[in-house]
């Protein structure tokens, strides 16, 4: 499933929502880079809450690569927790990067 944000007739976001029994991960949130800071990404991540609240999903997860501190804030504002940071090997870019998890605990 996906969500876009569209300003007011072009499609500037996108953000894939993946969903498991009861929780949802978040992936490929992307914003055109002259639409960013106005608020698409957090809309986006808004718009996936509402989801899980309407499907009884309880939680919610996304991941963001270190050094990403835009996405972590992001994140962060959107009531998500840090909970862990790995190092993940992305064997067909022949090198790993360090990743951190994030994850938002939907109240009943």
């Amino acid at each position: 499933m996906g969500y876009t944000a569209i300003s007011p007739s072009e499609l500037v976001g996108v953000l894939l929502v993946d969903t498991n029994r009861n929780t949802a991960n978040l992936h490929g949130l992307y914003v055109k880079p002259p639409y960013r800071r106005n608020g698409f990404a957090t809309e986006l991540i808004h718009k996936a809450i509402a989801l899980a609240q309407n499907q009884d999903i309880d939680t919610i997860t996304a991941q963001t690569l270190y050094g990403n501190d835009p996405a972590q804030k992001l994140f962060e504002h959107c009531g998500f927790s840090t909970i862990s940071g790995k190092a993940v090997d992305r064997a067909k870019y022949g090198k790993q990067f360090g990743e951190y998890e994030h994850q938002k605990i939907i109240d009943a």
